[in-house]
């Protein structure tokens, strides 16, 4: 598993204590397939590189691309994830991403930028940024807003509370997380279905670390290690 060296808790903690709910989760899910769990931290950029060039694995929580399928295969990882805004708490209520016009939205290098320049949105741009550090950026009116993990915010904020502070209902519905599985991994192969199209081999560890993920997904040990790592 590859991820980036900044901390996103409750999900992993700042390089290099890689303790977590995605170090539980893809540890239990490997072992049960009869593997183990390695984890890389790097700069994301580096790390993208990494999984392009199949040095790494997978990246346990990522975006889906038309760029990133070029060198990755996407699949459920168990997870959802809710992506909401947060603001100086002196900025009126947004639903939608139009009502950022104008605003500044902070995003990390390589990171997601949620097509700001469609919606006449400015970004400022950050290194590897950590919620304390989004947050100390919002709270000091540096930018406008931050588009993150609902749960990772509530999270932070139930630690370190900030009254400068509010999320707002925008902008996006709960959705499942995906993985990213680099292409190039040794742990990948693909066989071709009716039709043409590729799927995933079933022999190969990609499939099994899947289908692990999907069994975790739907007993109660998901629960019960959302329960552990997010109190």
């Amino acid at each position: 598993m590859g991820y980036r060296t900044s901390e996103r808790l409750p999900f992993i903690n700042k390089a290099p204590d890689n303790q977590g709910l995605y170090h539980g989760l893809f540890q239990l899910a490997a072992n049960s397939i009869g593997c183990k769990l390695k984890t890389v931290r790097a700069p994301k950029k580096r790390i993208l590189k990494m999984l392009a060039q199949g040095d790494v694995d997978f990246y346990p929580g990522l975006g889906k691309t038309k760029a990133r399928e070029q060198y990755l295969y996407f699949f459920e990882n168990g997870l959802t994830s809710h992506t909401v805004a947060i603001s100086h708490q002196s900025e009126p209520d947004i639903e939608t991403l139009a009502q950022m016009r104008g605003k500044v939205l902070l995003i990390a290098i390589g990171g997601n930028d949620f097509d700001a320049n469609k919606h006449g949105i400015y970004l400022r741009k950050a290194h590897d940024l950590s919620v304390p550090t989004a947050l100390t950026t919002i709270s000091d009116r540096k930018a406008d807003f931050f588009l993150y993990n609902k749960d990772s915010l509530l999270y932070y904020l139930h630690k370190h509370p900030d009254k400068s502070l509010k999320i707002h209902p925008c902008c996006f519905k709960p959705k499942a997380m995906l993985l990213g599985f680099s292409k190039k991994s040794k742990h990948l192969t693909f066989t071709k279905a009716k039709g043409g199209s590729l799927q995933l081999a079933k022999d190969s560890k990609a499939y099994l670390f899947q289908q692990a993920l999907q069994k975790i997904q739907t007993s109660e040990t998901l629960n019960e290690l959302k329960n552990y790592y997010f109190h």
